[in-house]
C-alpha cells in the first residue's frame, strides 16, 4: 500500500527545532526523510508522542473528572497522568470502570485522600487519611501509579494545616514516588 509522500515539518528533541520532511508509508513500513533543515509551508507537524503531565480523567467522578481520550489521543497526547482524582478508596472502581473505557496511556498521581478530589477540602477529614494505606496501595499498583499528590491551599485546607503533607512526604520516602504538590492561595501556614 503505496501512498503519496506527505509533507511535514518534524520536531528534533535534540536541537528543540523543526525541519522539513517527508512522511512515508510504503510495504516496507512508516518513516520519515528529511527534505530541508528548514520549515516547509505547510500545518502538518510531526513530532515523539506528548505527555500531559497534570489532568484530572475520572470522567463523571468529583470537581475535576473528564473523558481521557478527548484531550489525549485524539489531541496527539500519548499519555496522561491523572494528578490527584482517585484516592485509595477509589481506586478501585477507576480501574475496573474507567481504565477500560481509556485508550490513551494513563498513570496516576493517587491523592492522599482516599477519596480522592471529589469535593473541595478533600483533606479535611484527617481521620480517614492514613499514609501507610496510601504506601500498601502505592506498592500494590506500581504499573499505574507514578506519584501522591495534595492539595494545599486556603481554600481547600482546614485545621489539619500541614499534616496531609507530611502523610505524602511519608509515602514518598516509603515507595520512591514523588509528590506532586498543588500550592494555590493562601497557603496553611507552620504554625
Amino acid at each position: 500500500y503505496d501512498m503519496q509522500p506527505l509533507k511535514v515539518n518534524a520536531y528534533d528533541a535534540a536541537t528543540n527545532s523543526f525541519f522539513g520532511a517527508e512522511f512515508i508509508c510504503d510495504d516496507s513500513g512508516s518513516h520519515l526523510r528529511r527534505i530541508s533543515d528548514q520549515m516547509l509551508d505547510t500545518n502538518q507537524y510531526i513530532s515523539p508522542g506528548w505527555i500531559d503531565m497534570h489532568t484530572h480523567c475520572y470522567d463523571g467522578m468529583g470537581l475535576f473528572g473528564a473523558r481521557a481520550d478527548d484531550f489525549g489521543w485524539r489531541k496527539g497526547v500519548c499519555m496522561v497522568v491523572d494528578t490527584g482524582t482517585v484516592g485509595d478508596y477509589t481506586l478501585d472502581n477507576f480501574k475496573r470502570y474507567m481504565l477500560p473505557t481509556i485508550e490513551t496511556k494513563v498513570k496516576l498521581f493517587i491523592n492522599i485522600s482516599p477519596i480522592g478530589c471529589l469535593f473541595q477540602g478533600e483533606t479535611n477529614i484527617l481521620k480517614a487519611l492514613d499514609a501507610r494505606r496510601t504506601v500498601k496501595t502505592i506498592e500494590e499498583n506500581r504499573d499505574l501509579i507514578a506519584g501522591i499528590k495534595v492539595r494545599m491551599a486556603g481554600s481547600i485546607m482546614g485545621p489539619e494545616n500541614l499534616q496531609p503533607l507530611a502523610m505524602a512526604d511519608f509515602a514518598s520516602r516509603r515507595t520512591g514516588v514523588p509528590v506532586m504538590l498543588h500550592v494555590g492561595e493562601a497557603p496553611p501556614t507552620c504554625s
